[in-house]
């Protein structure tokens, strides 16, 4: 189902605020070269964040990872994280997970003075990626979506479970949003660089 919500049932209104005036705080310059994973980004979305906020479980591992530098961790949003936040992948990326007494959150954004230094390993093909995406989140009771189906810099689109009237607290629905933070036109590809996940709070 395609909807549109208001601001505040976003994730919580501090952290998604955050997260994308952070983001929107430069644009890069063009990564030497996008590569495609798009089955990497799925389960970025659907394995390591959401099993993290549904059950407890320790996200990302099993890939490469080490912790985060001190110009990483200035990109995220400051949250009581449940474990060092780490640089994910290269230094291009910075992934974090953790909860306070009325949200859990889990993220991976991008780090912006590495980006034109680094290949984007994030890679999707932007055509119906957004239709791929729903298709997976209706599929874990997800079945809600911002209206657009354009995956494109600088436009989030947001997958929520149904309204429970929560916005907080142990029966806040678990949303979250994705965006692209560059596109290469030859390829097709865009580097989904910014994904953040928020739920009720953790046990």
């Amino acid at each position: 189902m395609t909807t549109k919500r208001p601001m505040e049932q976003k994730i919580s209104i501090g952290l998604l605020a955050a997260c994308l005036t952070l983001a929107l705080g430069a644009l890069p310059a063009q990564a030497t070269e996008i590569k495609a994973d798009e089955p990497l980004v799925m389960r970025l979305i659907f394995e390591d964040c959401l099993g993290y906020i549904r059950e407890g479980k320790t996200p990302f591992e099993g890939l490469d990872a080490r912790p985060a530098s001190k110009k990483a961790m200035e990109v995220l949003p400051t949250l009581p994280y449940a474990a060092p936040p780490l640089e994910l992948l290269s230094p291009r990326y910075v992934a974090a997970w953790g909860s306070d007494e009325k949200n859990s959150y889990c993220m991976v954004r991008s780090v912006w003075e590495d980006i034109a230094s680094t290949d984007g390993l994030l890679g999707v093909k932007k055509d119906g990626f957004i239709s791929r995406v729903s298709k997976r989140a209706i599929a874990v009771g997800i079945t809600e979506k911002d209206d657009g189906m354009d995956f494109l810099p600088i436009m989030s689109i947001g997958f929520y479970e149904p309204s429970t009237g929560h916005d907080t607290g142990p029966l806040r629905p678990i949303t979250f949003v994705i965006l692209p933070i560059e596109e290469d036109e030859a390829t097709g590809l865009s580097d989904a660089g910014l994904l953040v996940m928020g739920g009720p709070p953790r046990p």
